[in-house]
């Protein structure tokens, strides 16, 4: 069985999976449609929360639940139970036209809170420049 203060591992290991360039979203990289919808003036991040039941993005309801998917799996693999993490948290907030500033918490039933957070240089999803994945 793992310890609490391993989550900080996970919430590092997490953050490093979902700026990768294999964070797929239909065939796409997942970063460079967030970028793209946050071109919106209204909307200056994207929330998505990684505990069952959370709030959600309409137009990124399979990535919440995919990523909601790769938090549980994380947990089981590490032996953290996931009834320590009282909330999880994933934030993507435009910093830029080619940056975004993406950051995890998870806060912990004893209110420990953990954070990763890193800046990926990433253009907006643009289909007539990008090669679809096979899926």
């Amino acid at each position: 069985m793992g310890r609490r203060k391993d989550l900080q591992g996970l919430c590092n290991d997490l953050l490093g999976s979902f700026v990768s360039r294999n964070n797929n979203l239909d065939g796409y990289w997942a970063l460079g449609k967030l970028q793209r919808a946050l071109e919106e003036p209204a909307e200056d991040r994207l929330l998505f929360d990684l505990k069952p039941g959370g709030r959600v993005p309409i137009s990124f309801q399979q990535l919440n639940r995919d990523w909601q998917a790769n938090l549980a799996a994380q947990c089981r693999r590490r032996g953290l139970p996931l009834d320590w993490i009282a909330k999880a948290e994933l934030a993507a907030r435009r910093v830029s036209s080619m940056q975004l500033e993406c950051t995890l918490t998870i806060v912990t039933d004893l209110d420990r809170v953990f954070v990763a957070q890193q800046k990926v240089f990433v253009r907006p999803h643009d289909p007539e420049r990008e090669y679809r994945r096979a899926l």
